[in-house]
């Protein structure tokens, strides 16, 4: 199996990294050469993805496409190429269109009675601002009163947002795959969030009670089926005095929780979403095992190491796979003797919960001798 990513940023990497676990060849096309998958890959096309003559060396004896961007003008390039040669594009445009505007997918979320926090002026502050059109941390504002809002909105009053009320709780994550017309939810997943909201950490399993944790799933379902979803998309929620709000859906390849869910289950969900669509139905999404598995990002420059959101490892340059790197059972980093900046994802298996998270704090204190 040949899969071609198109984008070789924080998707890219977990869409490469995902495609050598799953046995496959893989292809990254990006514009910029220090892409982080760009040595994640066994082939690097560097050049601009709008240029169709770039796309054709990058097909070349593909299997499949995977999109790994969000850029409407690549997204539409990458998509007619694939077209061109025969050759599956993983991508629901009807669901990513939805999932990537915030209003009219809170919209969908009130028409099929998915839990939502309240939207402003219905709630009071705290309150979170969200860009409609961006996934992630990306642009997201807590204001907590008028002067702060009325102050956002003069700088922001001319993009489309989402006001909405700011509920505090653990978060957590799952990802939903489907062929159109049967789908399955996998693993729940714990986010922790830094400073910025910007995700820095993943546990899974997840302190998720049984009964919210199946209320999770009938609420992503519930999703799925609306959508009619072929491939896949995640849901995020917080869970608010013992009730699942759902933040937001992303319909495409995510980052970070895949491979949480990879190493713990051994679900590998791109080979999932690339079977569908070769074999036209949704392979069986049950897993073998549940492991526990930490996945973190430290950051190392001149000043100390930090630990921060995923953000971090799209600065750095490409990222390479180490195995023991700092004590940690995987880490996919940037770093090489005397570089800094640097950039790792840690990724810690096996053991309790509080074994993985004292492991991942010796590692930080062995980075700072690097």
């Amino acid at each position: 199996m040949r899969v071609a990513i198109v984008g070789g940023r924080l998707q890219g990497v977990e869409a490469a990294y995902l495609a050598r676990e799953a046995g496959y060849e893989s292809v990254v096309v990006d514009r910029d050469k220090n892409a982080p998958a760009s040595s994640l890959c066994d082939k690097f096309v560097c050049g601009d993805a709008l240029d169709r003559a770039v796309l054709r060396e990058a097909f070349e004896g593909a299997d499949a496409v995977v999109p790994a961007i969000e850029n409407d003008a690549v997204l539409e390039s990458a998509g007619l190429a694939a077209k061109d040669k025969g050759i599956p594009f993983l991508h629901d445009e009807h669901s990513y269109r939805i999932s990537s505007s915030k209003l009219e997918s809170d919209e969908m979320f009130g028409e099929i009675g998915v839990p939502a926090p309240a939207p402003w002026p219905r709630c009071g502050f705290p309150l979170i601002a969200k860009p409609s059109g961006e996934s992630g941390s990306a642009g997201v504002a807590l204001i907590e009163n008028r002067a702060q809002l009325d102050e956002w909105t003069r700088l922001n009053g001319g993009k489309p947002y989402v006001l909405q009320q700011y509920l505090p709780g653990p978060s957590y994550s799952i990802e939903v795959v489907g062929d159109g017309e049967r789908c399955g939810a996998l693993q729940v997943t714990e986010l922790f969030m830094d400073e910025v909201h910007d995700c820095c950490r993943v546990i899974t399993p997840s302190l998720l009670a049984p009964e919210a944790d199946a209320k999770f799933r009938e609420i992503s379902l519930r999703i799925a089926r609306r959508l009619k979803i072929r491939g896949v998309f995640d849901v995020e929620i917080i869970l608010h005095e013992n009730e699942c709000k759902v933040l937001e859906i992303d319909a495409r390849l995510p980052s970070q929780t895949p491979t949480a869910v990879y190493h713990s289950s051994g679900v590998n969900i791109l080979e999932l979403i690339c079977r569908s669509a070769l074999d036209g139905r949704l392979p069986e999404t049950g897993r073998s095992r549940e492991e526990s598995v930490l996945y973190q990002h430290i950051y190392a420059d001149g000043r100390g190491v930090s630990v921060l959101g995923e953000h971090v490892m799209g600065a750095c340059g490409p990222l390479r796979k180490h195995d023991g790197f700092l004590g940690a059972d995987i880490a996919i980093t940037s770093w090489s003797p005397g570089a800094s900046p640097w950039a790792a994802t840690l990724i810690y298996l096996g053991g309790t919960r509080e074994t993985l998270i004292e492991r991942q704090r010796e590692s930080v204190l062995s980075a700072r001798g690097l």
